[in-house]
């Protein structure tokens, strides 16, 4: 039975351990949903009083960062779930007092490249409001919604969560921001519910199946699209999509949702139609942000910050209230806003503003034009016709390099999330769940996918009618296979590059994705390789004349399994490499341009395409198995029958029968198409090594895609501009 519950002011320690839960069972009961049924665990371990997370699914945090087990300190402030927070008193918890969780600017600076972009931006924003970030295209509105949002710091000033810089606490800030870059991140073949659910499957992991659909139902609900739940997202407007894309960032029921151009390329109907959804949502408790640089819809939002530019910087010109705007800036029409933010007009001075704070100012905050700092708030109702924040003298920038590129952050976020993510095998399965039921759905796609290995076949059975030897036909079906592999992946992670960092901030593993993704394409691989051994084995038998006894019975010495295992193997180094040039291409279009350089080197630096088939392999040529080449390599220390053969293939041979051995078509051959070095038949010991040859392929281009793709993940959010 409780000792204590969410009312009592006073935890004592005398009697410990407490058990913190929202099970009438735990010594603290707290009902808040947040609180899982066994939290957490106050306990004494040598001598210090410890918190413990017992795995709780939103977790444990003292003084904003998460843990697991810590000790603590009178002054620590603990906070269970998402809500509940308590002082550490040295003999008892106190409850922390709930105060509005208000987002204060305090003369915001920021840099990026070496130039500064804004100075001295100075707001109060509090939960329930829709506020509004406006200005001319260009002038700093994303980034500075972006130091808001926590990706990087400013360059001046500071941002406060709780009257608190946000970088001092840390997760405990970055789990309660819902970002919406300007761009939609939904997967177009997916419904509306279908990708609100999938999100929430990798949110909200944790939670079971009836609560995510619960949160899901909230959601569809809340921004008005539960009449559209079985729509494709490619059907829908644009209003309706910034919608869907709201859904998802509200399944974590953020404190902050942050906006970049919601209403961009909206009619007017439409414009308003979403600003209304979301004041809706601000109504609820939630503080909304919007950047925008439309004047028509200044008058819906509560509050309105607005930039101006000034000497190539921009600069506050105003913080208030919208039907304040005009007269704060000393204008009579709308037409002439804008012309005069983006032509840098005159900015009202702070003496020329409202000098009182208005009633719904944020604790502590400072009287607008008094050149103080807004450590305590800012004005959150006053009507402030200038920088509400450090006065411009004080504004410091730092030099280029000092300013951190936003990873940690980043990072900080992901973490942030992971405690409420689904864990690795469950995100593996949703993710290959949603790729193989956009592929079902896109009919054109699978139709190529099912027709490729067959159409390819047929025409390696109808082309090599003749080939005197079955390596002709052999090499084709390897070239296939590779084919197969790299057009099935060469598009794929640089097509959804945005969603992929969307739901990574979110929390996703990149384990999860890597592997779901290949696990995916592996899938579709075996089908595809079977297929195309199917029609070249059976199609050569009918094609083969009687002249051409001997090489369909070289064909059929090879077992089914075999032809398909090796099939495999080098359609999986295609599919890496396709990967890893999705993975280091910035564009689909580069990555499609790719391919004939990837492609043409496995038919060209080959046997078949030199000629070099046709030359007994007891003769000196090219393109022997790669024991008889370590034997004897180019340059290298050999016996003199060994150098003298190398010396006959002369140099453009031998550079030739160099650059091959990169190539996955090499091996594959020689291991479906052993050959005979001595006379006596072919050894075992020499095609395995030409089946290490293609494995130690295989595994250096996975090990390049995975270095590849950590190394390239960190530089993604800002080339896509977040």
């Amino acid at each position: 039975m409780a000792r204590w519950t969410q009312q009592d002011r006073c935890i004592s320690f005398a009697e410990l351990p407490i058990v913190v839960g929202r099970s009438a069972e735990c010594d603290l009961c707290l009902t808040e949903p947040t609180v899982s049924r066994r939290h957490a665990q106050l306990e004494r371990a040598a001598g210090r009083l410890v918190v413990r997370d017992l795995e709780s699914r939103y977790g444990t945090f003292v003084n904003g960062v998460k843990v697991v087990e810590k000790a603590l300190e009178p002054g620590d402030r603990v906070r269970f779930g998402m809500q509940i927070c308590y002082w550490v008193r040295a003999d008892a918890l106190e409850p922390a007092e709930v105060v509005a969780a208000g987002l204060v600017l305090d003369g915001v600076g920021i840099e990026r490249g070496g130039r500064r972009l804004v100075e001295n931006v100075g707001a109060g924003m509090q939960p329930g409001q829709l506020i509004g970030v406006l200005g001319p295209s260009g002038v700093g509105k994303t980034q500075l919604l972006r130091v808001m949002a926590g990706f990087f710091p400013p360059a001046a000033g500071q941002v406060l969560w709780h009257n608190e810089p946000i970088q001092a606490v840390g997760e405990e800030y970055l789990q309660q921001v819902g970002y919406i870059p300007q761009h939609d991140l939904l997967y177009d073949t997916l419904t509306v519910a279908e990708n609100i659910a999938y999100a929430a499957e990798l949110r909200l992991g944790r939670l079971s199946a009836a609560e995510r659909a619960q949160r899901v139902e909230e959601v569809l609900e809340l921004v008005q699209m539960s009449g559209h739940r079985h729509k494709p997202a490619a059907v829908l407007s644009g209003g309706q999509r910034k919608r869907v894309s709201v859904a998802v960032e509200l399944l974590r029921r953020p404190a902050m949702l942050l906006l970049d151009e919601p209403t961009t390329g909206l009619d007017p109907a439409n414009e308003a139609r979403l600003l209304e959804n979301l004041r809706q949502i601000a109504q609820q408790g939630t503080l909304v942000v919007c950047t925008s640089h439309s004047v028509g819809i200044v008058r819906m939002f509560d509050r309105v910050l607005v930039l101006a530019v000034q000497g190539n910087v921009a600069r506050q010109a105003f913080w208030g209230r919208p039907e304040n705007l005009l007269e704060g800036l000393g204008i009579r029409e709308w037409a002439d806003l804008y012309d005069m933010l983006e032509h840098g007009g005159p900015l009202p001075s702070a003496d020329q503003s409202c000098a009182a704070v208005g009633a719904g100012a944020l604790p502590g905050a400072a009287p607008a034009g008094q050149g103080q700092g807004l450590s305590g708030g800012a004005a959150a109702d006053g009507d402030i016709g200038g920088p509400a924040g450090l006065p411009q003298e004080d504004l410091k920038f730092p030099s280029p390099d000092s300013v951190p590129l936003g990873r940690e952050f980043l990072r900080a976020r992901r973490r942030a999330h992971q405690g409420q993510s689904a864990g690795w095998a469950a995100q593996c399965w949703r993710v290959g769940w949603r790729c193989l039921t956009m592929t079902r759905r896109d009919a054109l796609l699978s139709a190529m996918m099912i027709g490729q290995p067959l159409a390819l076949g047929l025409l390696v059975v109808l082309t090599q009618y003749n080939p005197g030897r079955a390596d002709p036909i052999f090499f084709f079906t390897v070239v296939i296979a590779i084919w197969l592999g790299l057009n099935n992946s060469v598009r794929d992670l640089v097509r959804e590059r945005r969603q992929y960092l969307r739901d990574r901030l979110a929390g996703m593993q990149v384990e999860a994705y890597l592997g779901a993704k290949i696990g995916l394409f592996l899938a579709i691989g075996l089908v595809q390789v079977a297929l195309l051994t199917l029609v070249v084995r059976w199609g050569a038998k009918g094609v083969l004349g009687a002249e051409a006894e001997h090489v369909y019975k070289d064909l059929a010495a090879v077992g089914w399994l075999a032809w398909i295992g090796v099939g495999m193997l080098v359609y999986a180094c295609g599919l890496g490499l396709g990967l890893l040039i999705s993975t280091l291409a910035r564009t689909e279009e580069a990555a499609v341009a790719a391919l004939p350089l990837l492609m043409l080197p496995q038919i060209l630096l080959s046997a078949v395409a030199t000629g070099d088939v046709k030359t007994p392999v007891t003769q000196p040529r090219a393109f022997l198995p790669v024991v008889a080449t370590l034997r004897a390599p180019p340059g290298g220390r050999t016996s003199g029958a060994a150098r003298v053969e190398r010396q006959e293939l002369g140099a453009v041979r031998r550079l030739v029968d160099v650059l091959s051995l990169a190539c996955y078509s090499r091996p594959a051959l020689l291991t479906l198409a052993p050959v005979d070095l001595s006379g006596k038949g072919y050894s075992k010991r020499i095609w395995w090594g030409d089946l290490l040859h293609l494995l130690v392929l295989l595994t250096a281009t996975y090990g390049a895609l995975w270095v590849g793709f950590l190394h390239q993940e960190d530089g993604w959010p800002r080339r896509i501009g977040i």
